[in-house]
């Protein structure tokens, strides 16, 4: 997934984390061209990619509720969504034979996009209106 300068959202700890993110996806991209890639993706990326996700999704959610987010309550119930999909991908991945890999590379890249300008931009925008 290529980082775009668009995706960052001001509040440059989460913007870090984003970036990580988007690196162990790209390695996903990677790894489904690979004749073993459906092995490396379940041993090694998509567990990264889940802890990685998760601490992130903790740090932003307390930074939400240092700032006293108005939309925390949804925010936090899209990334409990996301974890919970996340999980059920690998254990499809894991237990399914003939799981295209490529779907997993799409579904997270649209996601995290899709998250990050729609719902994370909310979060930059209001966490700069209460420290000012």
């Amino acid at each position: 997934m290529d980082w775009l300068e668009d995706y960052n959202i001001g509040i440059e700890e989460i913007d870090n984390e984003h970036r990580k993110i988007a690196v162990v996806v790209d390695e996903i991209k990677t790894a489904v061209k690979l004749e073993n890639g459906k092995k490396i993706i379940v041993d090694t990326m998509l567990p990264k990619l889940m802890e990685l996700t998760k601490l992130h999704f903790e740090n932003e959610e307390n930074i939400m509720k240092n700032v006293d987010y108005p939309l925390f309550e949804y925010h936090k119930k899209e990334h409990d969504l996301l974890l919970k999909k996340l999980n059920e991908i690998y254990k499809k991945l894991k237990y399914i034979e003939k799981y295209d890999c490529k779907q997993i590379y799409y579904f997270i890249t649209q996601w995290m996009i899709s998250h990050i300008l729609f719902e994370d931009k909310k979060i930059g925008v209001h966490y700069f209106q209460s420290v000012h």
